[in-house]
């Protein structure tokens, strides 16, 4: 018996924790509950409009499995590019402009380089003018936009597209923005009852940066409601001279090798000729100097063999001074009387020299 009532009273025990558990997360603030109650009704493929109460019908319990979600409810941001190369610049670019006309493409950014200096190579495939579109095209008809490019002129050197799902992202913003448009109302009717003024003023504090994340927010989904609208599209359009020959069968490379080698040819000698055109008054200044030296090649032979004739003339001027002056000291050498050395005696034979 006594058995029997310890059992007891450890059930009641545990029954008043359990109901003081469920007391006090009901007592949780509603700043806490909003995210859960927005991820709950994410995962339930439903946004409600409050967190209090839901716009889509609950689930029967006997219902097992999720339905799929409606593709068309979806978020789905499409971005794609497309890179041509073409022989034919203007043709091209009449088709991209007449498929921005017929898909009501939005042109955000459109730029056109032109780089041709007149000195293109085909062996190089040089580019010459570039143009570039940043298009915003109506979803539905991205598909077919992408398709139709493969029919301009030129060759598709890349293309590419994907699609970023924002559908997750923009049902929280609006399970947010529900919890933020509730609590907006509640600081309003605390501030109609507000009993003084640092009241007042903490509540409009609180009201300022709501109203600022919702703002914030909604400007999110706006911008996530035109992306998924109208998706971005870039299309890049190169002028090549040739394209590459890497496709094409032996015969074919062969006979464009000889249009190509006959094609250099003929714009080497036009560079040639554009080139002796661009040097032409130099030349003619080269010319006209030339002429004159050539005229005047006699008179500067001459003054040049005066110049050596007066220098010839020094050197012999110069040289017979110079023997001049040799013949003067040879001359006073020869006039001056000569120097007498005093003479020794005489000894007489069978005598010693006294020295000796």
């Amino acid at each position: 018996m006594k058995r029997f009532v310890s059992i007891l009273l450890v059930c009641i025990l545990l029954a008043c924790l359990l109901a003081g558990c469920g007391g006090s997360g009901g007592a949780a603030s509603y700043e806490s509950a909003a995210p859960e109650e927005a991820e709950e009704a994410y995962e339930n493929g439903f946004v409600s409009n409050s967190y209090g109460a839901s716009s889509a019908d609950a689930k029967t319990e006997g219902q097992e499995e999720a339905q799929p979600m409606d593709t068309a409810s979806m978020k789905l941001v499409y971005t794609g590019s497309v890179n041509i190369q073409t022989t034919e610049y203007d043709a091209t670019v009449q088709d991209v402009k007449a498929l921005i006309s017929e898909f009501h493409c939005i042109v955000e950014t459109a730029n056109e380089s032109d780089y041709d200096t007149g000195w293109r190579d085909a062996s190089y495939n040089t580019s010459a003018r570039n143009f570039e579109w940043t298009l915003r095209v109506p979803s539905g008809s991205f598909p077919a936009m992408m398709e139709k490019m493969g029919t301009v002129h030129g060759h598709i050197e890349s293309r590419h597209q994907s699609a970023e799902d924002m559908t997750k992202q923009f049902r929280d913003n609006e399970g947010r923005i529900a919890a933020l448009k509730a609590q907006e109302e509640r600081l309003l009717s605390f501030m109609e009852n507000a009993q003084s003024v640092s009241e007042t003023l903490e509540v409009e504090d609180r009201l300022t940066e709501v109203r600022y994340e919702l703002e914030q927010l909604q400007n999110a989904n706006n911008n996530i409601d035109f992306m998924a609208q109208y998706s971005r599209l870039t299309v890049y359009v190169h002028e090549v001279v040739d394209y590459d020959t890497a496709g094409l069968s032996f015969g074919q490379r062969v006979a464009q090798a000889f249009s190509t080698s006959g094609n250099s040819f003929v714009r080497a000698v036009q560079g040639l000729i554009i080139l002796l055109i661009w040097l032409l008054p130099y030349l003619a200044i080269a010319a006209v100097v030339l002429l004159i030296l050539f005229l005047t090649r006699d008179r500067r032979a001459a003054k040049r063999a005066v110049r050596q004739e007066k220098r010839r003339e020094k050197k012999e001027a110069k040289l017979r001074r110079k023997l001049a002056r040799k013949q003067e000291r040879r001359s006073r050498k020869q006039k001056e009387p000569p120097v007498q050395t005093p003479q020794t005696p005489a000894v007489p034979s069978g005598q010693e020299d006294p020295e000796e």
